[in-house]
């Protein structure tokens, strides 16, 4: 989800999930990486996704470039399902699965993990980790959330969320959730005729060192 802070206009990287319609829209693939790019009253948006060899671990670069004649902040805000078990005993058992699944901030990386002890290796817990980076590091707001209900709100769904439609912040909720999500909200400023490159990482491990 991205909003541009001085018009308020919103959209997001890819067609889904707000499904506004972009002035221009594109979408390419390679053998390693997917490449969506679309544009929105002057600022392009260019996501390319791909999978990290070897590694558990997926990201995203999304490239902003403002083609306007003014300064833009923008407020860029994840959002992810996490369920950290096979899709079978999510879909049979959902509320005890999230009741398993543990939220913890690390204030120091900006880093939002989310762990689950194994049912059958005591001594194992499955951690999966969000961080969201910029080139050019900056001093403007972390939020993050960790509760689907308090992100999208009863009767509403991720192309209608109620958190983002009433331009509410993220409670910095940790700790155990009936429905856990991942979601990290951040702000850049993107010059005019500039750009400005975000990414995005999700990765998992079987250890704290390993994410």
């Amino acid at each position: 989800y991205i909003r541009n802070m001085q018009t308020g206009k919103l959209w997001s990287n890819t067609y889904a999930p707000l499904n506004e319609k972009p002035d221009k829209y594109r979408v390419t693939f390679a053998s390693d990486r997917i490449k969506y790019i679309r544009e929105d009253a002057g600022i392009v948006t260019t996501t390319e996704v791909c999978v990290v060899k070897d590694i558990n671990a997926e990201i995203r670069k999304i490239t902003f470039e403002n083609h306007t004649s003014q300064d833009v902040k923008l407020e860029i805000t994840s959002y992810s399902e996490i369920i950290l078990c096979e899709n079978e005993k999510d879909i049979a058992h959902r509320s005890f699965n999230g009741m398993t699944i543990f939220g913890e901030f690390d204030e120091k990386t900006s880093t939002l993990f989310l762990k689950r002890k194994s049912k059958s290796k005591p001594d194992v817990n499955y951690y999966v980790v969000n961080r969201m980076f910029f080139d050019k590091e900056n001093d403007l707001k972390i939020e993050y959330e960790t509760s689907r209900l308090d992100f999208i709100g009863r009767n509403h769904t991720t192309s209608h969320p109620k958190v983002i439609m009433n331009k509410g912040n993220l409670s910095k909720g940790l700790g155990l959730s009936l429905d856990p999500i991942m979601s990290i909200r951040r702000e850049i400023i993107v010059k005019a005729n500039a750009k400005e490159n975000v990414y995005l990482l999700v990765g998992f491990g079987k250890s704290f060192e390993q994410v």
